[in-house]
């Protein structure tokens, strides 16, 4: 597995991106860390899906019957 803090990829985007890739033996082209950032800098990846409050559900390993794109 390959560790990625969170922190990392808010402090350091650019080179958290590029280091993930590298580890993953995936080659980037000059600048695709930085347009992939610039489509998700002003993005709240925080927030709470419509999948994960499902009402009635709860149940563990449930999300195994719920994986999304």
């Amino acid at each position: 597995y390959i560790l990625m803090r969170w922190e990392d990829l808010i402090q350091n985007p650019v080179p958290t991106i590029e280091r993930l890739a590298s580890e993953s033996g995936i080659a980037l082209r000059e600048g695709f860390a930085v347009n992939l950032w610039k489509k998700l800098d002003h993005v709240n990846l925080t927030q709470a899906h419509k999948h994960n409050f499902r009402s009635g559900k709860g149940i563990v390993g449930d999300w195994k019957n719920w994986i999304t794109n």
